[in-house]
């Protein structure tokens, strides 16, 4: 009868042949599915890694655009955080307003298409201003100023923006609206009415 080269019989010292066997797994075996493995997970994390960079880019792109083709608007800058390879997030976008570059106004970008048609704009900062809104019956709320068509507190501006363009236009009237810190109440989606401020800070 034939042996297998991966078995054999276990024998006592100086005794006879014992009636068990004992096949063995090859250690060449087990290293090449290991490294199959490892060669495998690699190849899908770089995959996710440079798909994941691919949409980010496209999106800070797409986002560059819609600014660029605002009236005497220019994009100055668009950028992400980037604190780990999956955590790139577009997380601010300057827009010029004149071609001097002094004027300037800080967005939070969303995604594509949200500036555009105004369903979301954000400003953190504009001018020599960072802004941020206080509620007085929360007073661990600090938000920037959205003024989206449908913002928290859209209902009092004394203007209604369809657009980054509508607030590329009022620049200067935002300018001097938010320098005054204009206080306000909204009611939210739950029928509460809020009293609220904008505050305005100097950079």
């Amino acid at each position: 009868m034939a042996l297998d080269d991966d078995t054999h019989f276990e024998t006592a010292p100086g005794g006879p042949l014992e009636y068990g066997c004992a096949t063995h797994y090859p250690a060449s075996k087990f290293f090449k599915s290991l490294a199959l493995a490892i060669v495998t997970g690699v190849v899908a994390f770089a995959s996710l890694y440079f798909a994941h960079q691919k949409f980010y880019y496209m999106d800070r792109d797409r986002i560059q655009a819609e600014l660029e083709a605002v009236a005497n608007g220019h994009a100055y800058r668009v950028e992400g955080y980037d604190d780990n390879p999956f955590s790139l997030s577009l997380a601010e976008a300057w827009v010029n307003v004149d071609s001097t570059g002094t004027k300037r106004i800080y967005l939070s970008p969303g995604q594509p298409g949200e500036l555009k048609n105004g369903t979301r704009m954000v400003i953190q900062a504009i001018d020599h201003y960072s802004l941020h809104v206080e509620k007085d019956d929360d007073p661990w709320y600090r938000q920037s100023l959205d003024v989206s068509q449908n913002g928290e507190f859209a209902a009092g501006f004394p203007w209604k923006f369809q657009n980054v363009g509508d607030v590329v236009a009022h620049y200067d009237e935002i300018v001097d609206y938010v320098a005054r810190e204009p206080s306000g109440t909204y009611v939210d989606s739950h029928g509460k009415s809020h009293h609220y401020r904008i505050r305005a800070f100097k950079r």
